[in-house]
């Protein structure tokens, strides 16, 4: 690495001007954050509520999408006056700097994580602190040379994505329900661009999010009325489809439609879930909750049948539904 040597004065001083590829530098990271964040809230779930689990699962991952969105190169190591050095942060400011350095105690108490999710975990926190040190001690090196990009390949390791993207391509593939071949879905990836990518993936957090609430609190909870459709129905609700479901939704082996009362569990319980929050945001002020909830419940079905939406899909446009 080369280190830059600035003239004196403070940092406002010195003349900015963005390098090349700074703008799609700074999209990467975010979307990198992003990318680490949703992993960390798709990971196993305590037996019971803790101060461990609940600061992982929000306040680590809110300081890792603030992190990576916030990256600053602007923020560098620079020399005050009297010959001063003094040390950039990058963007990284100190309260979200101290919960990244902090994750390796956390994961100590961690239990219900395996040894390997643990490690990936201080990867991830490691890797996000680096970044920023990287671009304090020499942003133009970082960004211009790929330095930057190269910790993104290295997060994207240690959350598994490699792995996991062959896994997410066959389940997506599958959940088309023939309407896709893989090829053809990996074409419709890249045609979407990060705005699908990012739709889909807040589609599949939807579906965690509703069956981790429905084994924790019951299906009742949920909608008092499911219990007794899905009886009706022939397909009772169990606590092991329950779990199941959530099982096949993080591992992207979930098929709808396939017969099985874990595919219909998944559908149902899911779909009420995201209905009732949109019932719900429309009695409350402001539109945040509302926004959130009509973004959740589109992006769930197609995550669950995808390309069988109709009306405009994110990075897509408009889709008329195909009736087959």
């Amino acid at each position: 690495m080369t280190t830059s040597f600035l003239p004196a004065g403070p940092p406002d001083d010195v003349p900015y001007e963005p390098w090349e590829g700074e703008e799609e530098a700074l999209a990467a990271a975010a979307a990198a954050g992003r990318r680490a964040a949703a992993w960390i809230r798709s990971l196993p779930t305590a037996p019971a509520p803790g101060p461990v689990a609940s600061w992982l699962r929000e306040d680590l991952t809110e300081a890792i999408e603030r992190a990576t969105s916030s990256l600053n190169p602007h923020d560098r190591d620079h020399m005050a006056p009297g010959g001063v050095m003094v040390d950039g942060t990058g963007g990284l400011d100190a309260e979200t700097r101290s919960k990244l350095v902090f994750v390796p105690c956390a994961v100590q108490d961690a239990l219900w994580l395996t040894p390997d999710q643990q490690i990936r975990l201080v990867a991830v926190a490691s890797l996000i602190t680096g970044a920023a040190r990287l671009l304090a001690e020499d942003p133009a090196t970082a960004i211009t040379t790929g330095e930057l990009s190269r910790v993104w390949t290295l997060l994207d390791h240690a959350i598994g994505r490699a792995q996991d993207q062959a896994a997410m391509l066959a389940g997506l593939v599958a959940r088309s329900r023939g309407k896709f071949t893989t090829e053809q879905f990996t074409s419709r990836l890249a045609r979407g661009g990060r705005e699908y990518g990012e739709y889909l993936a807040a589609g599949r957090q939807a579906a965690i999010d509703a069956l981790e609430y429905a084994v924790e609190h019951g299906v009742d909870a949920v909608d008092d009325e499911l219990p007794a459709v899905a009886a009706d129905k022939g397909m009772p609700i169990t606590p092991a489809d329950l779990t199941e479901a959530l099982r096949r939704v993080r591992d992207h082996s979930l098929v709808i439609h396939d017969g099985s009362d874990v595919a219909e569990t998944a559908y149902w319980v899911a779909d009420r879930f995201w209905m009732n929050r949109w019932n719900d945001a429309l009695d409350r002020p402001g539109e945040g909750e509302y926004d959130t909830a009509v973004y959740s419940r589109f992006a769930l079905h197609e995550w669950m049948a995808p390309g069988h939406s109709s009306g405009s899909v994110p990075g897509l446009g408009y889709e008329a539904r195909q009736v087959r």
